[in-house]
């Protein structure tokens, strides 16, 4: 499991949410597969060859589960779930491909997690957990 620690108030938390939880995120997928797979003519090779099985979202090329090889990456899956989780009152629909996600996650026996630990530095608290239900 892979520990990212950030020192910031709870306000700097709240104000930036979205930006901690994709800088953890990325901690749990490999530079080589993230590079690939943020480049969307890759994605659309890999909808060609792997299929719909892909992506949680295929039509859109989005949620990739599968790396390069065509194997499914226990990080792309994770890191599918926690970016659905992040975004499903926002947007519908996100709750079901984070329910696909988690669904896979069992499925492959998977284990690559990552913890997120927030100091709040204006209060001198202990590490806090945070986030427990997102990643």
């Amino acid at each position: 499991m892979k520990e990212l620690i950030i020192e910031c108030s709870r306000q700097e938390v709240i104000e930036n949410l979205d930006k901690i939880i994709t800088e953890s995120i990325k901690k749990i997928v490999p530079e080589s597969t993230d590079s690939y797979i943020s480049k969307r003519s890759n994605r659309k090779k890999m909808l060609e060859k792997f299929g719909e099985k892909a992506f949680l979202d295929p039509d859109k090329l989005a949620f990739p589960v599968i790396n390069k090889n065509g194997k499914y990456d226990c990080g792309l899956i994770y890191a599918a779930r926690a970016r659905a989780l992040q975004w499903k009152g926002k947007k519908p629909g996100y709750q079901e491909i984070a329910d696909k996600a988690e669904e896979l996650y069992k499925e492959h026996n998977c284990s690559k997690k990552t913890h997120l630990k927030i100091h709040d530095i204006k209060e001198n608290l202990e590490l806090l957990d945070l986030l427990q239900n997102i990643l």
